[in-house]
């Protein structure tokens, strides 16, 4: 007896039956569809249907049959979860915003702080640079008074 080798195409189709029944993607369920193989090959191509399709096989693997009022409150309660969610975030980055223009308010007094203090010490160094300046004037008189009174004592 020779062993059915199961195709891309088979394992495909496969794949793409079960999702349409909302039945779970297993190598046992797609070698059942398929009327047998080697598992070996069934896993290959369904993995690299899985690489191809991620979306419908995660979405295949949690479809949950309920029944319409339990779906009415499932999505009622999720969108009752996300509004929440939706809003502790909002509040979360005004609040971040709020503490960081804080911070900014009063690095910037700092700041201003800084230059006043820095204006006030730049009035003080010419300030003492035109005293140091009169100084040095003061002292080049009297040192050539000095010198002329040396030269009439003597």
């Amino acid at each position: 007896m020779t062993k059915e080798v199961a195709s891309k195409e088979q394992v495909y189709a496969a794949c793409e039956m079960l999702i349409s029944k909302d039945e779970k993607l297993t190598l046992d369920g797609i070698r059942k569809h398929i009327g047998g193989g080697s598992k070996t090959t069934i896993n290959k191509w369904f993995k690299q249907y899985k690489d191809e399709f991620p979306n419908k096989v995660y979405d295949a693997a949690r479809v949950i049959p309920m029944p319409d009022i339990v779906q009415e409150q499932y999505q009622k309660l999720w969108a009752l979860t996300y509004a929440m969610a939706e809003d502790k975030a909002e509040s979360d980055y005004v609040k971040t915003l709020e503490d960081e223009n804080g911070e900014l308010k009063e690095k910037n007094l700092e700041l201003e702080q800084t230059k006043a203090e820095l204006k006030q010490l730049k009035e003080s160094y010419e300030m003492t640079m035109k005293m140091l300046t009169q100084s040095y004037e003061e002292n080049g008189r009297l040192k050539q008074a000095m010198e002329e009174l040396n030269k009439r004592i003597k």
